[in-house]
């Protein structure tokens, strides 16, 4: 973490030195943007799918059932945001956003005279689309500051079965642009109160104008 924390800020530090002016933003009204965000609280929230397997021990005369979920891992929020610039203080577009996770459970029935074990393999996929509207609040030569709200749908997805389809709420409350014509970065502070309470509060994306 402190590693990535140090290669962002030699980003932003070098972005800062090539900041856009009035000028690129009326020649190149499109943005493309890729990032990713945390999950830190889904991550909390699954947290018992994580560590290693270990089964219970055979007790004498008895036969121990259940399931243990393990090896648990994800990718956290990846998306691609495009937005069109009307003019220096409003933009829209929309954001695609996935996360997907990933672990295994492992099913057993355990006695003194038998063991029966099966380990599958589980995942659940996450999509939203979040139409977003941007408001840049501060221009200068070295960086733009911003905020947006958006809301879309999120599509929720278990094992290739679509378990649910909700409303999706996102807001960035403070945004930094650093870049000159047509590279840039951006890093956002935020959160997706619905349907993530509080995922997606830390933001980081690069992107391309044209």
């Amino acid at each position: 973490m402190k590693k990535l924390i140090a290669l962002i800020s030699i980003i932003l530090c070098s972005f800062a030195l090539h900041a856009e002016t009035k000028e690129n933003r009326k020649e190149n009204p499109h943005e493309i943007h890729i990032g990713i965000a945390d999950d830190l609280i889904q991550r909390g929230f699954e947290s018992r799918k994580s560590g290693n397997l270990s089964l219970p021990n055979a007790i004498e005369g008895y036969r121990q059932t259940g399931f243990e979920d393990h090896n648990y891992r994800s990718t956290g929020h990846l998306y691609v945001e495009y937005q069109y610039r009307f003019n220096h203080w409003l933009s829209v577009g929309a954001n695609f956003d996935t996360r997907t996770s990933l672990w295994k459970r492992t099913d057993y029935s355990i006695c003194e005279f038998e063991s029966v074990v099966n380990t599958e393999n589980h995942h659940c996929l996450g999509l939203a689309l979040i139409p977003t509207v941007r408001f840049t609040y501060f221009n200068s030569q070295y960086a733009s500051l911003y905020g947006s709200v958006g809301i879309g749908a999120h599509m929720q997805i278990y094992d290739n079965t679509i378990e649910a389809i909700l409303p999706m709420f996102d807001v960035c409350y403070f945004g930094v642009s650093l870049g000159k014509k047509h590279w840039f970065c951006d890093l956002e502070f935020g959160l997706a109160p619905f349907p993530f309470l509080l995922d997606r509060l830390y933001r980081f994306n690069i992107g391309y104008r044209f």
